[in-house]
């Protein structure tokens, strides 16, 4: 049976970002498996079909994302369970919720996922900044401390800065397409829910155990690292950094915070 969260229980295990940081580090250096994921607005748009509102708002985001609007309700019932998993077996999770001073399209992502998913085994919360957060105060070389190998997943290839910026031994890559508004769709290399996500999801499967994986990968990022938390890896979901690190400022989200290393 779920168990659902109110948001005074959920408020209990709500930590200021910077705190989630040493559980974080621990779980990297001991490589046991774990998952950080955020949740914003355009989860909350999957999650609310045929709850709060018509799939025209899933519709809108597909097409934000991907470029393309081809996928049914039923694809977005399929999202919307593999959402729930991964938000159900995440260690921290990220969200804003109705406690927050933020539009009410980002702070109904907490009641949609405390009225749908049960969130009792999640050991933190935090506000899905977080990792903007842990970026621009630095203390992502702290995160990292100690760690030797990490996999990319990410429209970028920063292997070789990322590598010297922190001085990683050995550093994977796995390219997925670039977000499609702030893409040239014409040049974009293949779908990634259609083309890329499936290879993706066996290739975590056979190889994540052990393993670290940094994210940015969207909404289908948070699969990835249910899957990559399963397989007995551990998952950070730290999407726009990638676009501070490179210093791609497109997104109003990325502005706000230190640009680079």
């Amino acid at each position: 049976m779920k168990i659902l969260l109110s948001l005074e229980e959920m408020l209990k295990r709500r930590v200021p970002d910077i705190d989630a940081v040493e559980r974080i580090n621990s779980a990297l250096i001991n490589k046991v498996p774990f998952s950080f994921i955020r949740m914003n607005d355009g989860e909350a748009a999957i999650l609310g079909v045929g709850h709060e509102h018509d799939h025209d708002q899933a519709e809108f985001f597909y097409h934000h994302w991907w470029g393309d609007t081809n996928f049914d309700v039923n694809y977005t019932k399929w999202l919307q369970s593999e959402l729930v998993k991964s938000a159900e077996s995440s260690d921290i999770l990220g969200f804003f919720d109705m406690c927050d001073k933020k539009p009410l399209k980002f702070k109904r992502t907490g009641g949609m996922l405390r009225k749908g998913a049960d969130l009792s085994k999640v050991d933190l919360f935090v506000t899905p900044e977080a990792h903007l957060n842990w970026h621009s105060d630095a203390l992502f070389k702290h995160i990292f401390d100690g760690l030797d190998q990490v996999t990319l997943i990410s429209c970028y290839d920063i292997s070789k800065a990322i590598k010297r910026a922190f001085s990683f031994k050995d550093v994977t890559h796995i390219r997925i397409p670039g977000h499609a508004k702030y893409s040239n769709r014409s040049k974009m290399m293949a779908s990634h829910p259609h083309d890329r996500f499936p290879a993706i999801m066996r290739r975590l499967n056979a190889e994540a155990q052990g393993r670290v994986y940094l994210i940015g990968a969207g909404v289908l990022g948070k699969l990835y690292a249910n899957t990559i938390k399963e397989a007995g890896g551990v998952a950070l979901d730290i999407g726009s950094v990638f676009d501070s690190w490179v210093g791609n400022k497109s997104r109003g989200s990325v502005r706000k915070y230190r640009i680079g290393f």
